[in-house]
């Protein structure tokens, strides 16, 4: 799984999902994207197959085997590119 090549909104994206799955508008809500950056994110991230989908209530989770690497991710993520305080800490 290559995660280097992946857009900040997509990180962002991942690291929302690390601890549960979420839907479209948490995700929006809790990286601070809009719909379409959010809902855009997300279907990047399946095809990538980092991510997985569930069918009613439609929600995203991490694909099976990433949460370590996603968490390895978060480590070392560039926190400074993030807008904002507030959004930094919302997400960490």
């Amino acid at each position: 799984m290559e995660l280097e090549g992946l857009s900040l909104k997509e990180k962002e994206t991942l690291i929302v999902l690390l601890k549960e799955s979420k839907t479209i508008e948490e995700i929006q809500e809790q990286a601070k994207l809009s719909f379409t950056e959010a809902r855009d994110a997300v279907r990047e991230l399946l095809k990538k197959k980092l991510v997985k989908k569930t069918e009613f209530p439609t929600k995203y989770s991490l694909g099976k085997g990433h949460k370590k690497k996603i968490s390895e991710l978060k480590e070392r993520l560039d926190w400074s590119e993030l807008q904002g305080e507030e959004k930094l800490c919302r997400i960490k």
